[in-house]
């Protein structure tokens, strides 16, 4: 039984002239007409105007959180980083994010500025409209070709800048390759550290410092392509006095996921508790090449159990020194249904790229995600085992219960197997939760003898879900 992701492939095709460059999307199956869906309706009108103002207003106290806190979501630009694992060093920093992002155009001298005046290309943002705690963000993100530009943060998800719990991650082109980029500043109110409690292949962490202290996370050795899609997934649980959070990746033209972190943040009950952003961000000053993102399917999980669709945007340009000699060179739309940030080289300003100006888009109300795709493989009087198939939706926990009573509940990504102190002698239950929260239960029936033959007691049977959200 394999799984699918519950919607076409979808690319972006870029055809270059000598005069322009035009985007298009297609789909392997229908592919709809791009559109900015803009609703003239005075209530819609009414319920926009204060979403602006909101976040426009939460944009202006965002400078003064960071600053009394531990700094704006730079993790340690232009610093010198060792790795954990190879004892590589990585020069020249790749996470700083200027703070002005969400301040109508205010523009002010930084240190950056005297040191390299007007080279850069704008800094831009997108800030969504999903208001209220969650525990669960999600967003696709897609390079085209001609929008790849070394020194580039592609930011996909940003979160809590200032607060307890805050975060951003996303895909990066870094001069070492193309890696994916994990960050969580440090708590505010306490001197405890985050620690990793779990690190994929090929996944290094550090400490970060410059503006902002906190842990980084990141993977070169998995890499990312232009033209391709991946979606990123980060979800949050509590485990005593502390929250942790993970981070899975997926790849849509191989199906394939991977689990590449998981964080121990020293302080409980902390959620994604402010608007979603992301962001497009040129870190080291080539302003003159051009770089550009597209997001699809965003999605904050609320704590009330809806979706909340990034639908809507609010669209940001930093305007600072800086960036003086390519102040101009931006863009930002809607195009299939998917929300774009272009800047540097010779793009321009089009409808959609208005500072502080909203964009929308058509989407579902929750994600197409198929629930996860479970084979309960063996039962024995030793243990219980299954396995998950390449493609499907990653494990986010299980529960074993054995006769009727809950045996072992464990969040872990990776475990398929759970060993039993005594064996079972009427049921033997399995749920299994994806990270979207879909659920999966499995059930063997006891029908011989605890002394039986172990092989005697297997079944290789697939359950449908029986709940999902």
């Amino acid at each position: 039984m394999g799984c699918s992701s519950g919607r076409p492939i979808r690319r972006l095709s870029v055809s270059e002239s000598s005069d322009s460059i035009e985007y298009k999307m297609y789909e392997e199956s229908e592919s709809p007409n791009p559109h900015v869906h803009w609703d003239d309706s005075d209530e819609e009108e009414d319920d926009d105007d204060y979403y602006t103002d909101h976040v426009m207003d939460a944009s202006m106290n965002f400078r003064d959180r960071v600053m009394s806190s531990k700094g704006p979501r730079s993790a340690g630009a232009r610093s010198r980083v060792t790795t954990t694992s190879a004892g590589e060093t990585f020069d020249g920093g790749s996470e700083y994010f200027d703070i002005d992002t969400m301040t109508e155009g205010r523009s002010e001298m930084t240190d950056w500025d005297q040191e390299e005046p007007g080279i850069h290309a704008p800094s831009l943002s997108l800030w969504y409209n999903d208001e209220g705690p969650g525990d669960i963000l999600t967003q696709d993100v897609y390079v085209p070709k001609v929008g790849l530009t070394k020194y580039t943060y592609y930011c996909c998800l940003q979160w809590n800048a200032g607060m307890n719990g805050g975060g951003y991650c996303g895909i990066q082109d870094h001069p070492k390759g193309h890696n994916y980029i994990f960050s969580l500043w440090d708590p505010i109110d306490t001197d405890k550290k985050i620690k990793p409690i779990y690190v994929g292949p090929g996944t290094i962490y550090e400490p970060f410092g410059g503006e902002g202290q906190g842990l980084k996370t990141w993977n070169f050795s998995l890499g990312w392509e232009p033209d391709n899609w991946y979606t990123l997934v980060t979800r949050r649980w509590d485990d005593d006095d502390r929250t942790c959070y993970g981070f899975w990746v997926k790849h849509h033209l191989t199906l394939e996921w991977t689990h590449l972190v998981s964080l121990e943040f020293p302080v409980p009950g902390t959620y994604f508790e402010t608007l979603t952003c992301s962001f497009l961000e040129d870190w080291e000053g080539s302003g003159d090449q051009e770089r550009r993102v597209h997001y699809q399917n965003g999605y904050k999980h609320g704590l009330n159990g809806k979706w909340l669709p990034f639908d809507k945007a609010v669209f940001s340009m930093v305007n600072e020194t800086r960036c003086k000699l390519f102040e101009n060179n931006y863009d930002s739309g809607v195009l299939d249904d998917t929300f774009y940030l272009h800047s540097g080289g010779q793009s321009m300003p089009t409808g959609g790229a208005v500072n502080g100006g909203m964009l929308k888009r058509k989407m579902p109300q929750k994600p197409d995600v198929l629930p996860i795709c479970v084979y309960l493989s063996s039962v024995t009087a030793e243990e219980v085992s299954w396995d998950i198939p390449t493609g499907s939706v990653p494990q986010f926990q299980y529960i074993v219960y054995i006769d009727r009573m809950i045996y072992k509940q464990e969040i872990n990504s990776e475990a398929r197997t759970c060993k039993f102190n005594t064996p079972p002698t009427e049921l033997v239950e399995l749920l299994i939760e994806d990270i979207y929260g879909h659920a999966v239960r499995s059930r063997f029936k006891v029908s011989n003898p605890p002394d039986c033959d172990p092989e005697t007691r297997k079944r290789l049977e697939v359950y449908v879900p029986t709940a999902s959200h």
